[in-house]
């Protein structure tokens, strides 16, 4: 659905991609990784996180009501990966920007470039951080059923971090 043209265009248009969060524990990079094991702290990791993501997407989704719907253009990571092109021409077209004609060839060449696995690959369970697929579906339902993220499994719950606190080296 394109935005509205009528009146001056908004300021500013967000692109928000949503990733499945069940199937992995929240992914962290591995220097964080490594810290949490060598600190002996994955599970106070794992729950400072949870906490950290389930704010940040509260305040976001009241930021959104604020800011107004017709703002944000909401993209799935599955729509992403499954139907790249298809997902970038829906982007340009809400922005009413006209897509190049070696886009989606650029599009393509990036993802073959960086399939999964190309760069190795990550495994890691809520477990071992001290969770469960129930409790980080608990965490982002109304997140998970208004954007539609149930269905598909094996996405990760990517993003940044912060370190560890009150752990205590395991020497």
């Amino acid at each position: 659905m394109a935005r509205s043209s009528s009146g001056p265009s908004p300021p500013l248009d967000v692109i928000i991609g949503h990733r499945h969060r069940l199937g992995r524990q929240p992914a962290l990079q591995p220097p964080g990784r490594v810290l949490a094991a060598w600190f002996d702290c994955q599970e106070k990791l794992g729950s400072q996180q949870l906490a950290v993501w389930t704010e940040g997407l509260r305040r976001f989704l009241a930021a959104r009501a604020i800011i107004g719907e017709v703002r944000f253009i909401d993209i799935r990571n599955d729509e992403v990966v499954n139907a790249p092109v298809e997902t970038f021409q829906r982007i340009y077209d809400y922005l009413g920007v006209p897509m190049t004609a070696e886009l989606p060839q650029r599009i393509q060449s990036y993802n073959s470039r960086n399939a999964p696995g190309n760069f190795g690959e990550h495994r890691y369970t809520a477990e071992e951080y001290g969770l469960s697929d129930a409790a980080i579906r608990e965490a982002f339902h109304a997140y998970g059923e208004r954007f539609g993220l149930w269905e598909p499994a094996g996405y990760s719950f990517q993003g940044g971090q912060r370190g560890p606190t009150g752990c205590s080296p395991q020497i």
